[in-house]
């Protein structure tokens, strides 16, 4: 079963090459983990990727919270070892993510203005992290 900080290349769309995904969370109740993927170009910089965070990283690249997914981990799996096919997609499993591009990739999820809020919620409620964050008091 994939887990915390495991990656795999799944394309966004059937007409798209593949991407990277990183997993975040541990699978729910539906056997559903909270994904999010790695791309070259997107308005959100929240977290920005260089040459060496990752070996699938090849040029600068962001993380596109706005495509957050919550995934059937079991499927993604079975997918990856071929006990299932997806029509017209490649998924293959990739080198797990860093301890350090994990934190940060959590830390910017939290942060991105682009992460629905249902994602923010769960994610901060696995990681035991309080959000949306008290403001100081003055």
């Amino acid at each position: 079963m994939l887990k915390v900080g495991d990656t795999f290349l799944l394309p966004p769309r059937p007409d798209v090459a593949e991407h990277l995904w990183i997993v975040l969370t541990r699978p729910d109740a539906k056997g559903e983990g909270i994904c999010v993927n790695i791309t070259s170009e997107d308005e959100d910089h929240t977290t920005e990727l260089t040459v060496g965070d990752h070996p699938f990283v090849k040029h600068p690249s962001v993380v596109r919270y706005r495509n957050a997914s919550s995934m059937n981990l079991q499927k993604i799996e079975d997918v990856i070892q071929g006990k299932l096919q997806l029509v017209g997609m490649v998924c293959k499993g990739h080198h797990p993510s860093s301890a350090a591009l994990l934190e940060r990739v959590k830390e910017g999820l939290l942060k991105s203005p682009h992460t629905l809020k249902k994602f923010k919620l769960r994610c901060a409620a696995e990681w035991g992290v309080e959000w949306p964050p008290k403001k100081p008091k003055v």
